[in-house]
């Protein structure tokens, strides 16, 4: 490459200079862009975190002010994402449907026609579980 006189480097230092500058614009713009369809996005998060019981009602002033860090949207979205934790707290167990009707109970082994459950165990205790 021939040596540039002075003035042929100062064109081409503004012109490298202006070229960055563009990149750099374009960068902030599509920075800017995606931060407000972010924030857009905010208030149907926050909507939907309650309706689904991931964060309480009276936290979605709270909720909404934190979503507007990156870091702290995806802290949330970890305590979030385990389906057993919610606003409410979830049963222990449910109840056992026994049947109304002892007759509708299930047969025991070793029990005799028509015999009571009650009947089988004195019988039991008198003669041991030989009979």
């Amino acid at each position: 490459m021939p040596e540039l006189s002075h003035e042929e480097r100062r064109l081409l230092h503004i012109k490298c200079t202006s070229a960055a500058l563009d990149k750099a614009k374009e960068a902030l713009d599509k920075q800017a862009a995606e931060k407000a369809a972010g924030e857009k996005l905010i208030p149907a998060a926050v909507e939907a975190l309650v309706k689904y019981e991931r964060i309480d009602p009276k936290d979605r002033a709270k909720a909404a002010g934190d979503m507007t860090s990156l870091s702290r949207v995806l802290e949330i979205l970890i305590e979030t994402a385990n389906p057993a934790v919610t606003v409410r707290p979830q049963p222990l167990g449910g109840l056992e449907q026994r049947p109304k009707n002892a007759s509708a109970l299930p047969t025991v082994c070793g029990a005799r026609e028509g015999e009571r459950g009650s009947d089988r165990v004195w019988r039991e205790a008198l003669l041991g579980s030989r009979s």
